[in-house]
């Protein structure tokens, strides 16, 4: 099928009269790169107008037109899509219409060549004469949700729809219509405090709140043990008759002013602190863990809400001290459990390691391991979703080995019946620490989680670093099998000199002056400079202060840190008081 020669177009875009904002998008798209691609114009007839100009053209149908050999939707799911060729026609069809945006940017990467790295680095191929064989492909993704936290993916919705995500709620954002939206959530994650706000009621209710120690605790007590952002630090006494009247009632209220969210978040706040009243110790000693309460308390919300709308979902957390599944209790069909990776090493896959050492303590450590807990969950879950770790947040700017396990943790997730996956990096700042490798290799897996990451990489190395990517692969590789080899555990908190030995940083250091001095133009070499300050960040943690090149280092990396734009260095962290303790060699956390 002839689709441009030298300019001159051969073939048309079809598009139903009736067609969508996102399909009518996802169609312009398609011109838009075809004409980048080869000077040819392709038109856009509505589908009732028939061919036009050249009756022998080749026609391009996106979306559903009704064109004669159109496949049918079935077995689509999950955002799926199809591309087939049928005669002199190509069929690019989608199960929504997110999904028919999808499916042209799959079409442009998988069977034209482009390729989009980030937000502002692609490569399309130009071509003089573009024709294409035969094309049969039925894609569906294994996740129902897909979301990539980090601050490349949320540049623009255009990026997200281009990796093929559908949802961007970390960030509190979503996809417009032009690009097919994107599943939302109510809430996120650690919504305690947004139905029953401490401000709002701890004065007059206590009783609605934690008791620790026999004790009802507010958390300006600054008695949390392992609260270490401006974070709320109490939990609710679930059990509490009226605080479950008022959640209920919330999220009632909630329905009704966002009737665009479909799942609706119930989950503790981001500290310790849980509830040991008489009642909520009882229930979680017959449950054997501290996901009792939890889990008895959202399935009776589950259950009224289910009542009214039994489409939507109740999402909550195995997360710290609820990671371990009740015993007794088995959660209501539409509650969705998203499973917490966080005390984890990710240095080595999920299924094979089972170290948690440098995990934050939480008030009382699960008995199990992971992979335990997650057997036990997928035996009495309807749903499950995964909330995973991709940095190192206390150290956003360090070396983080974990681009080889990427593949075998999520193909580790598929096999517990994981549907929908939340990956968090550093989405606070532009990255310094390969986010934008790592984002594209994480959403090519979330659609082929047995492709090829050694191909991708490379591809994504050499479009993105140019000359440079086969020093920097070399790096790469070094940091790995260091880790691989040596057994080193590398947690989402570790020090990077708990895990960088002093000699990798001295060969690290030879291969970004190799590659900063084989970058081709500018822009490759600040691409290239940008990515070396992670070992430059190290390099100075390491220096003694009495080193007299240290200030001099030290300038010129602040100076890079702002000329970038990069605003954190640690989660949560002014850069500005992170740069300060740094520049006098005090390496704690501000």
């Amino acid at each position: 099928m002839i689709l441009a020669n030298h300019g001159a177009t051969r073939a048309h875009i079809i598009v139903a009269d009736e067609a969508s904002a996102a399909t009518w998008r996802a169609a312009e798209v398609l011109s838009s790169y075809l004409y980048e691609m080869t000077g040819a114009n392709l038109t856009i007839p509505p589908a009732s107008r028939g061919t036009i100009g050249n009756q022998d053209a080749a026609e391009i149908c996106v979306g559903q037109t009704g064109r004669a050999g159109e496949p049918e939707l079935t077995g689509l799911k999950n955002d799926g899509y199809i591309l087939k060729t049928v005669g002199n026609r190509l069929f690019i069809l989608g199960e929504n219409d997110r999904a028919v945006l999808h499916a042209v940017y799959a079409f442009l990467e998988d069977v034209l060549g482009c390729r989009f790295f980030t937000d502002t680095v692609e490569h399309v191929p130009q071509r003089e004469y573009l024709a294409i064989g035969e094309v049969d492909k039925k894609v569906v993704s294994p996740f129902e949700y897909r979301e990539v936290f980090g601050n490349v993916v949320y540049d623009d919705d255009e990026f997200a729809s281009k990796r093929g995500l559908n949802g961007l709620n970390g960030m509190g954002l979503t996809q417009d219509a032009e690009h097919g939206g994107s599943i939302r959530y109510w809430g996120f994650g650690h919504t305690f405090n947004m139905l029953v706000p401490v401000e709002e009621f701890f004065d007059e209710h206590p009783e609605y709140f934690s008791m620790i120690d026999g004790k009802r605790v507010s958390g300006r007590e600054g008695n949390n043990k392992y609260l270490t952002l401006d974070l709320v630090g109490t939990q609710l006494c679930l059990t509490n008759p009226d605080v479950i009247r008022i959640v209920t009632e919330r999220i009632r209220k909630s329905i009704q002013e966002h009737p665009e969210c479909r799942i609706f978040s119930i989950s503790q706040n981001d500290c310790g602190n849980y509830c040991t009243c008489p009642e909520c110790a009882r229930v979680d000693a017959e449950e054997g863990g501290y996901s009792g309460t939890l889990i008895r308390f959202v399935n009776g919300l589950a259950r009224e809400i289910g009542k009214r709308y039994p489409e939507l979902t109740i999402d909550t957390l195995a997360y710290r001290y609820t990671r371990q599944a009740p015993f007794k209790t088995k959660p209501e069909p539409n509650i969705c459990v998203r499973m917490c990776t966080i005390e984890c090493c990710f240095a080595h896959p999920i299924a094979e390691c089972t170290d948690e050492s440098d995990a934050e303590k939480v008030d009382d450590k699960p008995t199990k391991t992971l992979q335990e807990d997650f057997e036990d969950w997928g035996k009495i879950c309807k749903r499950m979703f995964v909330w995973d770790y991709t940095t190192n947040f206390h150290h956003y700017l360090a070396p983080f080995p974990n681009l080889r396990v990427l593949k075998d943790n999520i193909r580790y997730f598929i096999g517990r019946n994981v549907t929908g996956l939340f990956e968090q990096g550093n989405a606070e700042s532009v990255s310094g620490e390969f986010g934008e490798l790592r984002a594209y290799l994480l959403t090519k897996l979330m659609w082929e989680p047995e492709g090829d990451v050694d191909k991708w990489m490379n591809e994504f190395l050499t479009g993105y670093y140019g000359q440079a990517a086969a020093a920097i692969r070399r790096y790469i590789d070094m940091l790995h099998d260091y880790v691989a080899d040596e057994g080193v555990h590398v947690g989402i908190y570790n020090t990077p000199e708990s895990y960088l030995p002093d000699w990798l940083l001295e060969k690290a250091a030879l291969l970004w002056d190799e590659a900063e001095k084989v970058a081709e133009d500018e822009d490759v070499w600040e691409r290239v400079h940008k990515s070396r300050l992670q070992l430059t960040y190290v390099q100075l943690r390491r220096m003694p202060m009495e080193d007299p090149a240290r200030a001099e280092k030290m300038e010129r990396f602040a100076g890079d840190v702002r000329r970038y734009g990069i605003t954190r260095l640690q989660e949560g962290r002014d850069v500005e008081k992170t740069l300060a303790k740094l520049e006098k060699g005090d390496l704690t956390l501000v």
